[in-house]
C-alpha cells in the first residue's frame, strides 16, 4: 500500500498559536491557498479512497484533494481527529504543546483525552486500513495525529513537527518504508503546474 498522510492547511488559529484540537475552526485564506497546492501536488496519485477527519479544517482540505479524484470515495472518520485537549482547546500553544512530550501517556487534560488514547484510536484505523487491501490511500488529518500514525506504521515513536499541509508518504509492503516526512515543496509551486510527487 502507498500512504499519503497530510495535515491539513493553515487556521487563523494556527497562524495565532492558538490550541485547537477538537475545535471547530476553518481554513485561512492561506489555509485555501495551501490546500490547493497540495491537492495539485496529489493529482496523480490516484486514491483508491480520500479519509480524512470529520473536523471542518481537515474536510476542507480533503474536499479539495477530492476535487482532482473525481468518483473516488472520500470518507470521514473520527478517529482522525486532532487530539482532545479539553480545557486547553483555546489556549496559546506557546508552553503547553512543547511540554507534551513530557506528558505521561495517561494524561488527560481537564475534559480531554490522553496520548495513549490518541495512539490507540490511530492504531486501530490504521489495521482496519491495511485488512481492506487498497493499493494507494490519502489520509487528510492533524499534527499530532500525522504522528501518531506513522507511529502506527513503522512501530517507533514519531517526533517531528508537522507543516500545514504537509505530506508524509509511507509505502507498506511486509514492512514499513517511509519515503518523505512533513514534506511541503508544492508550497514552493503554483495552482496549476504539474508537481512530482
Amino acid at each position: 500500500m502507498r500512504l499519503f498522510i497530510v495535515r491539513h492547511g493553515e487556521t487563523e488559529h494556527n497562524a495565532r498559536g492558538i490550541i485547537q484540537g477538537h475545535g471547530l475552526t476553518r481554513l485561512s485564506d492561506r489555509g485555501r491557498k495551501q490546500a490547493a497546492l497540495v491537492a495539485e501536488r496529489l493529482a496523480s496519485a490516484k486514491p483508491d479512497a480520500i479519509f480524512t477527519s470529520d473536523l471542518p479544517r481537515a474536510r476542507e482540505t480533503a474536499d479539495e484533494i477530492a476535487r482532482k479524484h473525481p468518483g473516488v470515495p472520500l470518507i470521514e472518520d473520527k478517529r482522525l481527529r486532532e487530539h482532545d485537549f479539553g480545557e486547553l482547546e483555546g489556549q496559546p500553544s506557546e508552553g503547553i504543546l512543547a511540554d507534551m512530550p513530557n506528558w505521561h501517556p495517561d494524561y488527560k487534560p481537564g475534559g480531554g483525552e490522553s496520548t495513549a488514547e490518541v495512539r490507540k484510536r490511530a492504531r486501530q484505523f490504521y489495521q482496519e486500513l491495511l485488512a481492506k487491501g487498497m493499493g494507494t490511500v490519502i489520509v487528510v488529518t492533524h499534527g499530532i495525529l500525522v504522528r501518531a500514525l506513522v507511529g502506527a506504521a513503522t512501530g517507533k515513536e514519531a517526533r517531528f513537527k508537522t507543516k500545514n499541509t504537509g505530506v508524509t508518504e509511507i509505502r507498506i509492503g511486509k514492512s514499513a518504508e517511509v519515503v518523505c516526512v512533513n514534506c511541503d515543496k508544492h508550497l514552493a509551486g503554483h495552482p496549476g503546474k504539474p508537481m512530482s510527487l
